[in-house]
């Protein structure tokens, strides 16, 4: 089974909430990947890998706890860069 700890969690930023339980994300891995599927982006605890070939619409009961925030500007850049692949 995927994932990590007790309630095999996954990673990833919410790119948009659709209604109260529906939210649009692209998961996060801790691999440093450098080709035009991943953005490597960091943190204030480390580096990550948004891979934005791999959009997901999630049911918001997956969210358990949050990780970190990502700047406004970083945010724009990411979603331009994912607009730009679709």
């Amino acid at each position: 089974i995927d994932g990590k700890n007790v309630n095999f969690e996954r990673p990833f930023l919410a790119l948009r909430a659709y209604n109260k339980q529906t939210i649009l994300v692209l998961p996060i891995v801790s691999k440093i990947s450098s080709d035009n599927c991943h953005y490597i982006t960091k943190t204030t605890q480390k580096s990550y890998c948004i891979c934005l070939t791999q959009s997901r619409t999630v049911s918001s009961q997956r969210m358990l706890r949050k990780i970190d925030i990502v700047g406004v500007i970083e945010f724009e850049n990411i979603k331009e860069i994912w607009k730009k692949g679709i």
